[in-house]
């Protein structure tokens, strides 16, 4: 019930959304524009240890996925975001999904058959071809539109969210649980 109704909401959240109306984006780092008012400070997340998830017949993946620590933190930073503040949880979530990919792409392939890292390996190499492209196709179908910045931010964080659950279900699928995203997240090793 009212797990569904946040995650639905959450997932309508995430379509990619850090982007200020001026603001160009491309997997480039840029500079964060300036604030017209202070902004108002964001409480920083406590972090919670979590436990390894094992797998549940009721919920799998999708169920697993969806209480993932990088939608957590954008949920809890945009529950008391200005608007200043809503471009730099946005961008938060972007570059913290980035971290989950990088660590995830090559510790996707274990255990893989040499097919399915082969078309693993196909999808994340045209992923990461057509990025920029793809981010700028995003940028341009929210242009013209005076909120464009916020449903542009909401799809590019979408965009980098769906790779990593696609990173993400490979490791589910071979080794039976979700990969630590806290930990990658943290920077600490992975294991």
């Amino acid at each position: 019930g009212i797990l569904a109704a946040l995650a639905l909401t959450l997932f309508c959240l995430l379509p990619g959304c850090e982007k200020d109306p001026g603001e160009s984006w491309s997997s480039s780092p840029q500079s964060e524009p300036t604030a017209t008012s202070a902004p108002t400070p964001t409480p920083a997340p406590t972090p919670e240890a979590s436990p390894t998830a094992v797998p549940s017949p009721a919920g799998g993946f999708e169920a697993l996925f969806a209480e993932n620590p990088v939608d957590k933190t954008l949920s809890e930073d945009l529950s008391t975001a200005a608007s200043y503040s809503i471009f730099a949880a946005y961008k938060n979530a972007i570059k913290n999904w980035e971290k989950v990919i990088d660590r995830l792409y090559p510790a996707s392939f274990h255990d893989l058959g040499s097919e399915e890292a082969a078309r693993l390996e196909e999808e994340h190499t045209s992923w990461k071809a057509s990025l920029d492209s793809e981010l700028e196709k995003i940028e341009e179908a929210h242009s013209d539109d005076e909120d464009g910045w916020l449903a542009a931010a909401q799809e590019k964080v979408e965009h980098y969210r769906a790779h990593a659950s696609l990173l993400c279900q490979a490791y589910y699928d071979h080794a039976g649980e979700l990969p630590d995203l806290e930990s990658i997240l943290s920077g600490q090793p992975a294991g």
